[in-house]
């Protein structure tokens, strides 16, 4: 009998998980002929107090080891647009202003999906807080909706507090929760999120409207 050592047993995975890699390139390489898009759109982490450097920094240092797996992809690009600067609390027609701004501009980079960015849950279900973030994200639905933004790219809720459900209930097509171990949820979300973009692709190409699997 051989005794197989823990690093050996971690090369295997980590292989594993290199050649998913891989395979997941390669479908897209062939089968949508270009890197996915993703455009990431992060909520303000605080809805009622101003913007500040040491806010979007802390935002930055949350997505980056997000980022980081993604960079591992090599057919799948992130773009970041900044949306802390339209918070709950200020007069709606200006935070709806900006927030259309936001979502344009994602939609000029052509994106496959616009994933709404979410920190680690910090409002108590409950509060006024979290009724002003439960408007906020039900008003980036709304404005989505309008510019017919579901017709071109997956709307979805993303990061380490997401749940499938939550999202759903919110109006988005889809939510990402970023738990550990973090490559294996990034492989899992990009997996849906390629199902979706050949899904949308094969319609585009009938000239018809792309059905929702979810």
């Amino acid at each position: 009998m051989t005794d197989v050592r823990v690093t050996d047993a971690d090369d295997v995975i980590g292989e594993g998980k290199r050649a998913a890699r891989v395979a997941l390139d390669a479908r897209l390489r062939t089968e949508l002929g270009r890197r996915l898009t993703l455009v990431l759109l992060w909520a303000p982490e605080a809805l009622n107090a101003p913007t500040t450097t040491d806010a979007n920094d802390a935002t930055d240092e949350a997505m980056a080891p997000f980022q980081a797996e993604l960079a591992a992809y090599h057919e799948v690009r992130l773009l970041t647009v900044d949306a802390h600067g339209a918070p709950v609390s200020t007069a709606t027609q200006t935070r709806d202003a900006k927030l259309e701004a936001a979502l344009r501009t994602a939609f000029q980079m052509d994106a496959d999906a616009v994933l709404i960015w979410q920190g680690a849950q910090t409002t108590p279900m409950g509060t006024p807080d979290d009724a002003d973030e439960r408007e906020w994200l039900r008003a980036v639905v709304a404005i989505a909706e309008r510019l017919n933004l579901f017709d071109a790219a997956t709307l979805a809720l993303i990061g380490p507090s997401v749940s499938r459900a939550q999202a759903r209930a919110l109006g988005y097509e889809d939510g990402f929760a970023l738990t550990e171990p973090l490559a294996d949820a990034v492989h899992a979300a990009l997996e849906r999120l390629t199902h979706e973009a050949l899904a949308r692709a094969e319609y585009r190409h009938k000239g018809s409207s792309p059905p929702c699997y979810l």
